[in-house]
């Protein structure tokens, strides 16, 4: 059985005076991310702009952006599903200014992917029998029995699907 957990996050930060999107996503992906294998931080549209005094004192545009950030965890991850937390003073550290606004951290969604590889005839008994009952284990009611919290209409769950060889000519 594998099992990958992919975790989806809107960070909503301003970008200081003088610093690019791309080297915010950089600065993100250093301190979010922490070196963490399956994460990576993406820039999005800038959402708004507004005046504000840079490092000298001077006034300058600063753009609020939306950075997503998809981590995939699996059995060998040592990360939690909460949501990414932000340590700003690493993050001005990172972009060489003296300080960065606190972000907005949104946590959009959680996909898991199930994986259960048997050997054997895919149109056989027990391939069949296996399909059905992990239909039935995950089905939104099942799922929401089972982990306390979670809601089955907050699910949406893919069947089973039994894939095998490719027929011979």
């Amino acid at each position: 059985v594998e099992v990958t957990v992919i975790q989806t996050t809107a960070i909503d930060i301003t970008v200081p005076t003088g610093t690019t999107a791309g080297e915010m996503a950089a600065a993100l992906t250093t301190t979010v991310c922490n070196g963490e294998i399956g994460c990576q931080v993406v820039a999005g549209a800038a959402t708004g702009r507004r005046l504000a005094p840079d490092n000298n004192n001077r006034r300058g545009l600063q753009s609020s952006t939306t950075f997503t950030v998809t981590r995939e965890l699996d059995s060998s991850s040592s990360g939690s599903l909460a949501p990414p937390t932000v340590n700003t003073t690493n993050l001005a550290a990172s972009l060489g200014v003296t300080s960065v606004a606190a972000p907005t951290v949104t946590l959009q969604e959680v996909s898991v992917e199930i994986n259960v590889i048997s050997e054997g005839s895919p149109s056989s008994a027990a391939a069949q029998s296996q399909a059905a009952t992990q239909t039935a284990a995950f089905t939104p009611s099942a799922l929401a029995a089972a982990v306390p919290g979670l809601s089955a209409s907050a699910l949406t769950v893919q069947a089973a699907t039994v894939i095998g060889p490719p027929q011979p000519p």
